[in-house]
């Protein structure tokens, strides 16, 4: 267990904390929310919460009080009364540290009244709000303490565990272009709190397409990504994913600033040309830094050896790299094929998918993966591919959406049955629990799964359904430096950040993915509902509205001709009632990013409405929820009968872990913020 406010020294633990919280017991809710804010800013905090089973609380409290470079007295009707808090609070005014706040109104001991005072009573934990800002700025200065480093730049990628794709658990998320990305990136290789080398970097740029058709584009975009996947799987090894590798597709960048652009040492790139049934490929390793070639090879085989013919490529990669490859062959376990025209229609499916977030290609996409589950049926990541298409299709066709549900319902069942070892099968078990709103039994499939990157990606999304955005910032962060020119990862980070209350670090992320290539809807959106969340003016909020509900890429069923005649709040509130109850948007993402969208209008009346209906009458995902909510909206009863309704009060009581937004409050009933 981490000890609040304790560091580690040669000769053990030794209590340095920046903050000492002093404060009544009966104003524990409040203190925990400002003990998580201070540590969220980079404080180190002891209060005493803090204390482990058995300690002597007066010495260890003595010694903290002592240790702390500030004490924050936390003044309110119950703190004043308190021979503990005023004992504290003199101690600490004696050494010049204290900095007392108020948390509700209340009269002072009168050696205290003419302290200059923090008027917090107002606070529910907004990092955005100034007088906050204004007391932790009081506290750098105080303590000395910088502020928490920002997310690494992009470029500079670190070394971490990537997660699998996590499946339709977070297809709710906005545009569902953070599911897409996530199904859609390599899983790499585990890494231990042991690891001390820096890793071998490397990016796989997209082989190119030297056969006479050009219609075979979409094998050899699939066959390079094959080999990324299995290059990613190497410890050893930090792979750039597939989206910003591909990003430099088709340009004569010189490999040198791809390598810049990417933080990578190492790039591989190379040809395919596919005639008949004969395959040729030729590869190069060159340096990021300088371009000097490092390696080259050319392989002759036949089509039917394709499958071995990846593994032997990786292997010679990683020998030129001088890294060991222990990746084992494409097999059931990973959800492969050895039937070669399963195979290229499952890379045709893909390559439809990525095309855009279009019917026709959704429709396209449905079709080739259920013709490569025919060729068969044991392919578990073809049946995959079919169900994130199916989900894709029941979007654009929410009139045949209880047929597609059948279909994916059916298509997992038989993944589970066909390949019930696969990571596939595993998701498809998550999701269902997930969807029965099962959670102890969710939570604990993920601990049965072995400790590694599949475990990860199964964590990742159930922790965004029940609330704990706080926890998976860290891997976010990475997944965006891994992929540093995905607009998905990017938009990804920044609905993180947002709904963590990170405001500054998804400003910062905001104002880098101008840069990106691609759809900018997600991050637009995040930034409106960001503006709503800190109180800027409804001018500039109303702006972004318009020009969101005007974009062709939003899947939402309403007329853009109107939209200009929206010029208060009161009128957006009142366009997305009548967008929300056309026939055409009753499905589960539309009616969640209809939800989403009117929560920046502040109508919490309409913001709840919409979202009981995307999540108890439609199914949509549980962290449109927490995405979509102010803390004021949180408050509200009805957000709290919600939470009731879809079992998560259940699960977080059963398993002693809230959340971000919602504490225990007395002996039956809980509190949001």
């Amino acid at each position: 267990m981490a000890l609040k406010g304790f560091v580690r020294s040669g000769d053990g633990l030794k209590l340095m904390p920046d903050i000492f919280l002093s404060y009544s017991r009966d104003d524990l809710p409040t203190a925990r929310r400002f003990a998580e804010a201070f540590e969220r800013e980079g404080f180190t905090v002891w209060w005493d919460q803090s204390l482990e089973a058995g300690e002597a609380f007066d010495h260890v409290t003595e010694k903290a009080l002592e240790a702390a470079q500030a004490v924050v007295v936390l003044w309110s009707k119950h703190s004043v009364d308190s021979r503990w808090v005023r004992a504290e609070a003199t101690q600490a005014e004696r050494e010049k540290k204290l900095v007392p706040v108020t948390i509700e109104a209340c009269k002072r001991p009168i050696m205290f009244e003419l302290t200059q005072t923090a008027d917090l009573s107002h606070w529910k934990g907004d990092p955005a709000d100034v007088s906050w800002l204004a007391l932790v700025s009081g506290l750098r200065k105080h303590t000395g303490k910088a502020r928490v480093a920002a997310p690494a730049p992009a470029g500079k990628p670190s070394r971490w565990t990537r997660g699998s794709a996590i499946g339709i658990i977070i297809a709710a998320l906005l545009l569902g272009a953070v599911a897409a990305y996530l199904l859609h990136r390599p899983a790499t290789g585990n890494v231990t709190a042991a690891t001390t080398e820096a890793p071998v970097t490397l990016a796989v740029l997209p082989f190119a397409n030297l056969s006479s058709d050009p219609e075979q584009e979409y094998f050899s975009d699939g066959l390079t990504e094959e080999i990324l996947n299995q290059l990613a799987q190497v410890d050893a090894l930090s792979v750039t994913a597939r989206t910003s590798s591909f990003s430099f597709k088709g340009k004569s960048e010189d490999v040198r600033i791809i390598g810049q652009k990417l933080g990578v040492a190492n790039l591989l790139e190379g040809s395919i040309r596919k005639e008949g049934k004969q395959l040729r490929i030729t590869a190069q390793l060159v340096s990021g830094k300088n371009g000097a070639h490092l390696w080259s090879k050319t392989y002759d085989r036949e089509l039917s050896s394709v499958f071995a013919l990846q593994e032997e490529l990786a292997k010679d990669v990683a020998s030129a790299l001088s890294i060991k490859l222990d990746v084992g062959e494409t097999s059931r376990a990973k959800g492969g094929t050895t039937n070669l025209e399963a195979w290229d229609k499952y890379l045709q499916a893909v390559a439809q998918s990525r095309k855009g977030y279009t019917m026709d290609s959704a429709t396209q996409a449905v079709q080739l993966a259920r013709d490569a589950v025919a060729l068969d049926p044991n392919f578990a990541r073809a049946r995959e591919a079919l169900v994130r298409a199916l989900g894709s299709l029941q979007v654009w066709k929410p009139a045949d959406s209880a047929a597609l549900r059948a279909e994916i319902v059916e298509v997992a069942r038989g993944t589970v049955k066909l390949a019930p070892d696969s990571i596939q099968a595993q998701r498809i078990r998550l999701n269902q629990l997930v969807g029965q709103r099962k959670w102890l039994e969710a939570e604990k499939l993920i601990r049965s799964a072995a400790p590694g990157p599949d475990r990860t990606g199964l964590q990742f999304g159930f922790l965004l359904n029940v609330g704990r955005f706080s926890e998976v910032v860290p891997d976010a962060q990475r997944y965006c430096q891994q992929d540093p020119v995905s607009i998905a990862a990017s938009g990804n980070l920044q609905t993180i950040l947002n709904t963590a209350r990170l405001f500054p670090d998804a400003e910062k992320e905001y104002q880098r993915s101008k840069e990106l290539d691609g759809g900018h809807i997600e991050s637009n959106a995040v930034a409106m509902v960001r503006d709503s969340r800190m109180g800027v003016g409804p001018k500039i909020i109303l702006a972004k509205f318009r020009s969101l509900l005007k974009d062709k890429n939003l899947p939402l069923k309403r007329d853009p001709s109107t939209v200009d005649h929206i010029d208060s709040m009161t009128a957006a509130s009142a366009y997305m009632r009548r967008v929300s109850e056309d026939p055409a948007n009753q499905e589960p993402l539309r009616m969640a990013i209809a939800g989403y969208y009117v929560s920046a209008t502040g109508d919490t009346d309409l913001t709840m409405q919409l979202l009981r209906r995307a999540v108890i009458d439609l199914g949509a995902s549980l962290n449109i929820l927490w995405i979509s909510t102010s803390p004021q909206m949180r408050a509200d009863v009805r957000f709290k009968q919600l939470l009731r309704d879809t079992g998560l009060v259940d699960f977080f009581i059963a398993s002693g872990k809230w959340n971000d937004f919602c504490e225990p409050s007395g002996k039956d009933d809980f509190q949001c913020h």
